[in-house]
């Protein structure tokens, strides 16, 4: 796997302006709510990934009362859409130099989900 820089953006951030555009207010409600395990989940990250163990993070089925389906829905039908949060989404796409696929080396990036942690 190539390194990567940091994007600039905070999972927590990007996570509210998806919530914005989120029209169902019970989905919306439960985003909102998860916005703290997600600020967790992304230190976690952060640390796990500079020691070199992404490896060792445990698979979530749910964030906080958000199913992993619904949070595929986010990230396919807000963030990678949405006008508030698609910019942030083309910045992160294009942090690969070269734009190669830093998990695969084998392909142009194309989405941010080729591989997904």
């Amino acid at each position: 796997m190539r390194k990567l820089d940091r994007p600039a953006e905070v999972a927590g951030d990007v996570l509210e302006l998806c919530a914005q555009s989120i029209q169902d207010p019970d989905l919306k409600k439960r985003l909102c709510e998860a916005a703290n395990d997600i600020d967790t989940a992304e230190a976690a990250y952060v640390e796990h990934a500079e020691a070199g163990a992404l490896f060792q993070i445990a698979q979530a089925s749910a964030v906080k009362n958000v199913t992993a389906e619904e949070m595929k829905r986010v990230y396919k039908g807000t963030f990678a859409k949405s006008k508030k949060t698609r910019p942030i989404y083309d910045l992160i796409k294009k942090l690969p130099a070269n734009d190669v696929c830093p998990m695969c080396g084998q392909r142009t990036v194309g989405t941010l989900d080729h591989y997904l942690a």
